[in-house]
């Protein structure tokens, strides 16, 4: 039953990984990343990347963790709260 378990999590993990590259690597115009609770990039697409280099002059790598980079910025509340908002499983719509 143990050896069953660990298949399915790692089947698992392999489809959710298999997702996330197909969306970040999709042609569209969106804007995509993934941070963890300490604010650090888990994953971006490069629209979101061109975005931030763009906006903030910095080159963004996974694990950078993104408010220690803005904390300059006029932007930080704004986007600490919009964050926050989502990491605690709810939504927000910024316009």
């Amino acid at each position: 039953m143990q050896d069953l378990q660990v298949n399915f999590k790692y089947e698992k993990a392999m489809d959710d990984q298999l997702l996330i590259s197909i969306v970040l690597n999709k042609d569209n115009h969106l804007c995509i990343y993934g941070i963890n609770h300490d604010y650090q990039y888990l994953f971006f697409n490069e629209n979101y990347r061109v975005l931030i280099e763009k906006y903030y002059k910095i080159n963004i790598k996974i694990g950078m963790n993104l408010m220690k980079e803005i904390k300059d910025s006029l932007d930080f509340n704004d986007v600490k709260k919009c964050i926050d908002v989502a990491l605690s499983g709810n939504s927000k719509t910024v316009f």
